[in-house]
């Protein structure tokens, strides 16, 4: 998921090339990708418990295709 930037007093400034306007204020730009929760699951176990050895696994799933 990626975020938007924003500005603590609110004095982002963008220009809108389809209207050329200058836009004022947040958000700098709409998040397409607020929905797109792709999982990712991992797990360590140290099946001696000395610490000295780990056995670990993960899945990861990817998909931002927009």
């Amino acid at each position: 998921m990626a975020t938007v930037p924003t500005e603590e007093h609110d004095r982002l400034g963008t220009l809108v090339w389809d209207r050329k306007q200058l836009k004022l204020g947040s958000p700098y730009f709409h998040n397409p990708t607020l929905r797109d929760f792709s999982p990712r699951v991992g797990a360590a176990w140290d099946p001696f418990g000395d610490g000295k050895m780990a056995v670990r696994a993960a899945f990861g799933q990817y998909d931002t295709c927009r």
